[in-house]
């Protein structure tokens, strides 16, 4: 919140655009790489500038590109799976099951999701391969953060959707990269620490 308070104007604008361009599908990839640095930025201490975000626009688009277009088909197929048991062995005791452990991997899903992108945006190794597995890992070995992580910001985004609609179409979409590169750079501070490497950041997040 600190964070998103400090460059209020330009988040908010970054996050109209990106929402809108979300909705024509074709330059969404190229303008959620250009948020994602920016906030990466924003909690590393540096400036922003419509400049930033328009060079890793062009920078990431083609990068960004064929992973959106993969997690949005298995964040689908999730979700046609999680619906379609119950609706083709209705009444049958095994549905619950199975509906729960497509739950999990659906929560899993957008754990990985919440990290990966910023994942990508700070590491050195452009592969998202190595960002799926940083996210994955740190997920799994921080589970209660993760979920506690998860439940605030999908709780405050929720009421602000029921309370202040055009908040959350103001800051919705920053708030939830923000806290997403935050928390991934809280992590990779926390390693740094435990294994007595230098932070590259001037340790902003040693200690939190």
């Amino acid at each position: 919140m600190k964070f998103v308070w400090e460059d209020l104007l330009l988040l908010v604008l970054m996050n109209l655009l990106t929402v809108m361009g979300t909705f024509f599908i074709i330059p969404a990839p190229g303008l959620w790489a250009g948020l994602h640095v920016v906030c990466n930025r924003v909690a590393c201490g540096y400036a922003i500038s419509w400049d930033i975000f328009w060079e890793a626009f062009r920078n990431y688009y083609r990068r960004f590109l064929p992973f959106c277009l993969a997690s949005s088909v298995i964040t689908v197929l999730i979700a046609i799976n999680f619906f379609w048991y119950p609706n083709q062995f209705a009444g049958e005791s095994w549905v619950s099951w199975v509906q729960g452990a497509w739950l999990a991997v659906a929560f899993m899903w957008v754990a990985i999701q919440f990290y990966v992108y910023a994942f990508y945006i700070e590491q050195e190794d452009k592969r998202w391969r190595v960002a799926l597995r940083n996210a994955a890992l740190i997920a799994g070995a921080n589970p209660l953060y993760t979920i506690i992580l998860l439940f605030f910001t999908g709780t405050l985004l929720i009421l602000v959707t029921g309370l202040m609609p055009p908040l959350l179409a103001l800051l919705g979409v920053a708030f939830w990269v923000m806290v997403g590169t935050t928390a991934v750079l809280d992590r990779i501070a926390d390693y740094r620490k435990r294994m007595g490497l230098p932070d590259p950041h001037n340790n902003q997040f040693e200690g939190k």
